[in-house]
């Protein structure tokens, strides 16, 4: 329904306000903006914007992160410590790195080379 639902307010856009979205703000989720671009809403010759949400991309890492750290539990690792624990990979780390990521995100938002 959530595709659907997106597509609608889209056309509705041109046909009741003779507007056009330029950019989509997404949360991860591509299935609705796939789906708008596949129908073709404003024609070939305009190209909605997707943009991400960096809260979702932030998320998405520590997720990530915190899904690695139990998947490796028992695991030694080549330095012969385990991923977790004293010094290592734990959840408040977890957090720094998420904030820490998502900082730089939006301090170069328009340069990914100048991110590195």
């Amino acid at each position: 329904m959530e595709v659907k639902g997106e597509c609608n307010i889209f056309k509705r856009s041109l046909t009741f306000h003779n507007a056009r979205y330029t950019k989509y703000l997404g949360d991860g989720d591509s299935k609705a903006f796939d789906a708008m671009r596949k129908e073709n809403i404003y024609g070939d010759d305009f190209q909605v914007e997707k943009l991400e949400c960096i809260g979702h991309v932030m998320k998405r890492m520590g997720s990530r992160l915190r899904r690695l750290k139990e998947k490796m539990t028992g695991q030694v690792l080549s330095d012969g410590k385990r991923l977790s624990g004293k010094n290592r990979l734990i959840d408040s780390q977890i957090d720094k790195i998420q904030n820490y990521y998502g900082s730089a995100i939006r301090r170069n938002l328009n340069s990914v080379h100048a991110m590195r």
